[in-house]
């Protein structure tokens, strides 16, 4: 998890052509004791808006919503790739 400082998910990322990025956010990190976290209601992989393209500074949004200010102070991040890369984040 990490603190959040942001009220939006920004990424720096680049899509081959045909790549896509998704993201959820979710309230703890997946593990042994706990491996099915469930999304965030409204942030889930399935309302992620779809990131194509190449961007430096991108907010990611959900159904077209990007504040993320009623999820907490602590948040964890599930991203979804597909012929993309991820060079750096801010949240």
């Amino acid at each position: 998890t990490v603190a959040r400082t942001a009220d939006a998910l920004r990424l720096n990322y680049r899509c081959r052509p045909g790549g896509w990025i998704k993201a959820e956010i979710i309230r703890q990190i997946p593990s042994r004791v706990h491996p099915d976290v469930d999304p965030v209601p409204g942030f889930s992989f399935a309302e992620s808006d779809t990131l194509t393209g190449d961007a430096i500074d991108q907010v990611l949004t959900w159904q077209g919503r990007s504040d993320l200010g009623a999820v907490g102070d602590m948040v964890a991040i599930r991203l979804r790739l597909f012929d993309a890369k991820v060079f750096a984040y801010r949240v």
